[in-house]
């Protein structure tokens, strides 16, 4: 049997991810990027839509098209990696307010936008694929964010980007790194529960799916000559959704039936050391106020049976928004002081 090579593109070999935050939005910013570990669904495209021109002319030949607008797009799947979660925060929400040791680690706080026209930062990206030379678009932004887990694999993070500018054929880079702390993986996520009226209690997660839509128009564009996309602004909520695999007892079902108002932190602890003497990478993500949407199937029994949950999430005082009502609070402890990539 012959020896398999390495120079197999079709293998994916060779490709990577990098990102940095942008000074200014679509200003390409190359100088420091963090490399990130993309998983194999990752793909950044360049779309040009072409502007047709009708035959007026009386002729059988097709005329050429204009050049219409340039969007790019695509979508940045990961491993929930606990030491770049910070900065993928970051780039949806913009800067954390941050406290924190190198002994103890680094906590970040973000809160939902109630103000401003946007409210993460723009990045470049450079995207490699197998041994091909690199495509950079910039300009990026995150216009929401999914996070998933079940309970046999690593826990995902998918990205939606929309981006301003392309650059093709981009030199590669001789070398990347990645860390080499395990992503969260299944079991290290709960549910803290704190229903009206009741003390909080945590609930074991089997499966859960969070998503947050920051409500950005997508569809803005300059009506220069360029055709390129304007930095995506707010318009409309920003909304979230949280569904739920657990194993309910009667406890819950009662509730369930009442339509009983509740809050819940989805609280995902790591094994490993944020800081040098003590504190584990953590992600704290609070939702002041959820209520199951009113078509949840409710089983009649006194046994703990496996509950599907959807919930609608409203807004209300999170533990760090200072009185002002907010849609999500989140909280990351990490071996970051500041984010740079």
């Amino acid at each position: 049997m012959v020896a398999p090579t390495a120079d197999l593109a079709g293998l994916g070999l060779d490709g990577y991810l990098r990102i940095q935050n942008e000074g200014a939005y679509g200003t390409p910013l190359v100088d420091g990027m963090t490399d990130v570990k993309q998983l194999p669904e990752t793909l950044i495209t360049l779309n040009n839509m072409n502007i047709e021109n009708a035959n007026v002319i009386g002729s059988r030949i097709k005329q050429a098209p204009d050049t219409g607008r340039k969007r790019v797009e695509g979508t940045i799947e990961l491993d929930q990696d606990p030491t770049i979660m910070g900065e993928v925060y970051e780039w949806l929400l913009g800067a954390a307010a941050s406290s924190g040791a190198a002994t103890t680690g680094y906590t970040h706080i973000w809160l939902s936008p109630i103000t401003g026209s946007e409210a993460g930062t723009s990045k470049t990206i450079q995207q490699a694929i197998g041994g091909n030379t690199v495509d950079q678009f910039d300009g990026c932004v995150a216009t929401g964010l999914t996070l998933t887990s079940d309970n046999e694999s690593n826990q995902k993070c998918s990205i939606p980007v929309v981006g301003q500018g392309h650059t093709g054929d981009v030199a590669r880079v001789s070398s990347w790194t990645f860390g080499a702390i395990p992503a969260y993986y299944f079991g290290m996520t709960s549910a803290v529960i704190t229903v009206d009226g009741f003390d909080a209690y945590t609930q074991k997660i089997d499966s859960y799916e969070y998503t947050i839509d920051m409500g950005y128009d997508t569809e803005q564009y300059k009506l220069g000559a360029s055709g390129e996309i304007d930095r995506p602004c707010f318009n409309g909520l920003t909304l979230g959704t949280l569904k739920m695999t657990i194993d309910a007892d009667r406890n819950f079902m009662d509730w369930a039936r009442a339509h009983t108002e509740m809050k819940i932190v989805l609280t995902t602890v790591h094994t490993t050391l944020a800081g040098s003497a003590s504190g584990v990478y953590t992600t704290e993500i609070e939702l002041p106020v959820c209520r199951l949407k009113p078509e949840t199937v409710i089983p009649n029994t006194n046994e703990k049976v496996k509950m599907d949950l959807e919930l609608d999430l409203y807004g209300g005082t999170t533990t760090n928004s200072s009185g002002s009502v907010r849609a999500f609070e989140i909280r990351q402890l990490d071996a970051t002081d500041t984010y740079t990539g």
